[in-house]
């Protein structure tokens, strides 16, 4: 067997004799269901090659992460929690070495993954303390210069006590937030001014997405017994009607757009022409006055 296959297996608490028992038959073998419920352990190859020594700490969140399920299907959600902060905090424990060019591949693989199991705990957390955060804003469609409205409201579940701090609103360049008020209930309302940055192209990488970044989020941090995370949230604008709501994400429109009608005009030769009209319309995303003529 590698010398591979060997560490993942010790890793995986089992010794090289049950490993081998638990290798997939051979053609014809009779194969048995119940190995596929043995768990093949917390840790891959990459903790043991970067030496840090995680592995007893990773086992113990392999623990905290199965009592959290297992109170989460009881709907308990106060010892979920505990279960999922239990586990946060242990993740924080490992030590963070330097990611720089010259680490091993092992080290910068064990750092990327320690990052994703910690991304996977905030999120079972937001869900565990019922943490939800709505950013609904007052128009879709913004124009450079023009002010607008968000209101954020946070819910969490009553029970689960913590600190939840209050909404944060990212913005791009040259925006800035012009006023700051309560809202009903816990909600707060910023009127957010556009700058005067016009419509940029987006970096190749950007353009490629299926859907562009949102232009505006809100953020809200929340700590449970030390261990800190947060939520985001696009903000969109909410359009109803009496039978249908639609979430629509903020895009950067020009202030007015011009369409000509009719698209193209048919002209049958050898038949004398005939005049025909031509018809502009304007759109106003503005929401300021203005007078303009087109040439």
């Amino acid at each position: 067997m590698p010398i591979t296959a060997l560490r993942y297996h010790r890793l995986s608490g089992l010794t090289v004799s049950e490993a081998a028992r638990c290798a997939p038959p051979e053609d014809g073998g009779e194969f048995d269901p119940a190995l596929l419920a043995q768990p093949l352990g917390p840790l891959d190859e990459d903790y043991e090659t970067a030496n840090m020594g995680v592995d007893p700490l990773m086992r113990t969140v392999d623990a905290a992460l199965v009592a959290a399920r297992d109170a989460a299907l009881r709907l308990d959600w106060k010892a979920a929690t505990d279960s999922l902060v239990a586990a946060g905090r242990k993740i924080n424990e490992v030590p963070a070495p330097s990611t720089s060019y010259q680490a091993p591949a092992p080290v910068v693989s064990m750092v990327r993954s320690l990052k994703r199991k910690k991304e996977k705990i905030d999120a079972a957390l937001a869900l565990g303390t019922g943490l939800r955060l709505e950013a609904v804003a007052d128009r879709g469609e913004i124009v450079a210069g023009e002010s607008f409205t968000v209101r954020a409201e946070s819910h969490h579940r009553g029970e689960i006590a913590g600190e939840f701090k209050k909404p944060v609103v990212a913005l791009p360049a040259d925006w800035s937030i012009t006023k700051e008020e309560p809202d009903s209930g816990s909600a707060i309302r910023f009127t957010i001014s556009a700058g005067q940055n016009l419509l940029r192209s987006q970096a190749s990488a950007m353009a490629m997405l299926p859907e562009p970044p949102p232009l505006v989020t809100v953020t809200q941090g929340a700590t449970i017994d030390g261990y800190s995370f947060s939520v985001s949230s696009a903000v969109a604008q909410l359009r109803t009607s009496s039978t249908r709501a639609d979430r629509i994400a903020l895009r950067m429109v020009p202030a007015y757009t011009l369409a000509v009608e009719p698209k193209q005009a048919i002209e049958i030769t050898g038949k004398p022409g005939k005049p025909f009209d031509v018809l502009l319309r304007v759109h106003s995303y503005a929401t300021q006055e203005a007078r303009f003529a087109p040439g």
